[in-house]
């Protein structure tokens, strides 16, 4: 994944006024733009996207088991910032934006 053609659309687009609010409080919310250098940067991205994997299976479980909404978000952020896949701010958002 080129990252940053990514951020240079983004930018550009944005200038434009283009992007959806979502895709706009997704990336006032999550700094999309300091999570995607983070990502193209990282050595342990790789790892991260296994960790993700896992992290999905598991939720998968959570909801074929029954576990409430309230303690999947719990297991995710957890589960994120155990891990130190990102910041804890970057975890709680996107628990919260996708939970």
């Amino acid at each position: 994944v080129n990252y940053s053609r990514m951020i240079w659309d983004m930018e550009n687009v944005q200038q434009g006024g283009h992007l959806s609010l979502f895709v706009d409080k997704a990336m006032k919310l999550l700094d999309l733009r300091q999570v995607m250098v983070e990502v193209e940067t990282s050595v342990m991205s790789k790892v991260s996207c296994t960790a993700c994997k896992v992290g999905a299976g598991l939720l998968q479980h959570y909801i074929k088991s029954g576990k409430s909404d309230k303690e999947i978000m719990k297991s995710i952020y957890s589960f994120c910032v155990s891990l130190n896949i990102q910041s804890p701010r970057v975890c709680q958002g996107v628990t919260l934006l996708f939970g």
